[in-house]
């Protein structure tokens, strides 16, 4: 039985998905090993980009997964290695050794190389929080910012410059969150960071990238806060050009396609890209068989991937990880003692449902002309 995306997003919508597991197995079965297409042909024949997330010492330890990366990826994402823990282990040293291990993967793929964050609230090195003085704070981030983007200067497709920056909770009439980097320098960081960024590359497409935009009750006030911040940076005249939306999905979400696809148009109404920037489906809402799981993940992101492939803005798909394997999610407390089952490869390397719903996704997403993206 062949069954439409259209119908398992209104399934989905209804919060039918355990319902639906049946129907879906049916319709994701077919052994994706037998198409001889990738993920990366299939977007880019469609005008996207394809690529996933991933760590050194794991492509490293695994040359199997370093191939399927190669052959799967149109753009390779360092999960770790250009977060500031990673990268600047001293105010005065820079080690770059595993993102450049991902580079020279990229480069033998003829893939992109993205970078992914200059400007995050987490993952930072105890020297830095140890920071005080606001003009020292402010020059650790320049040469901070220098530094990593002149390393890859002219060969970086993108960087994430400013991640998780909203957050309405913490109750601020502007929505953004009280970090380290607000505290220290005030709302205008953001836009300072962006205008770094841009001149130390120029030719790279700078973005702001955010959690909690595609689903569930506070959506709504993120998106509308996230909205707020891009029209602001848009109207001062920072170079910003793209939104990362990261996309970290569960089965049986309340995922409302309206109210998403309406939040792609006044987004991309600014003139930016959208980027799919962090995709996985964690299935602890289904306490069945791993056939079951393995149709919950594939039909959540068939029905998701429906909505924001549809959009013309939407230009990348970046999956957090390419195998259950290796991702974030099996060491969180929701994925402790029951691997998930979240990515479009199991831990054997072997493709699964969700391989197929994303393949599927990608190749029958509206053509959009080929760019740099």
């Amino acid at each position: 039985m062949k069954v439409s995306r259209r119908v398992m997003g209104r399934l989905l919508h209804r919060r039918d998905l355990l319902g639906f597991a049946g129907a879906a197995m049916l319709s994701f079965s077919c052994p994706a090993a037998a198409s001889t297409r990738t993920l990366r042909q299939a977007a880019a024949s469609r005008g996207l980009l394809y690529g996933a997330s991933c760590v050194s010492r794991d492509v490293a330890a695994n040359p199997a997964y370093a191939e399927l990366l190669r052959r799967q990826c149109g753009v390779i994402v360092p999960a770790n290695a250009l977060k500031w823990a990673a990268l600047r282990p001293t105010p005065t040293t820079f080690d770059f050794s595993g993102a450049d291990e991902l580079f020279a993967l990229a480069r033998a793929a003829d893939a992109k190389f993205r970078g992914h964050v200059l400007v995050w609230h987490e993952a930072m090195p105890d020297w830095l929080r140890q920071l005080r003085d606001p003009e020292e704070v402010r020059s650790a981030l320049g040469a901070h910012i220098a530094a990593a983007c002149g390393h890859y200067r002219g060969r970086m497709h993108s960087w994430d410059v400013v991640n998780e920056a909203v957050f309405p909770d913490d109750g601020r009439s502007d929505g953004l969150r009280e970090t380290f980097w607000l505290r220290r320098l005030g709302p205008g960081y953001i836009a300072e960071a962006f205008r770094l960024a841009a001149a130390a590359d120029p030719s790279a497409l700078l973005c702001y990238n955010d959690d909690g935009l595609s689903f569930g009750p506070k959506a709504v006030g993120q998106r509308a806060a996230v909205l707020r911040l891009v029209e602001r940076l848009r109207g001062d005249g920072v170079p910003i050009h793209a939104l990362g939306i990261q996309s970290h999905l569960e089965t049986g979400m309340d995922f409302r396609a309206a109210e998403m696809r309406a939040f792609l148009d006044e987004v991309s109404g600014l003139g930016l890209s959208i980027f799919i920037s962090e995709l996985d489906v964690f299935d602890g809402s289904i306490r069945g068989s791993v056939e079951a799981r393995d149709a919950g993940v594939a039909a959540t992101l068939s029905a998701y991937l429906d909505v924001l492939l549809a959009h013309p803005a939407t230009s990348v798909v970046v999956t957090w990880g390419l195998s259950d394997r290796y991702t974030w999610l099996n060491d969180t407390p929701r994925g402790r003692g029951r691997p998930v089952r979240a990515l479009p490869y199991d831990d054997a390397l072997a493709p699964k449902p969700a391989w197929t719903a994303l393949e599927a996704a990608l190749a029958g997403a509206p053509g959009r002309a080929a760019s740099d993206h």
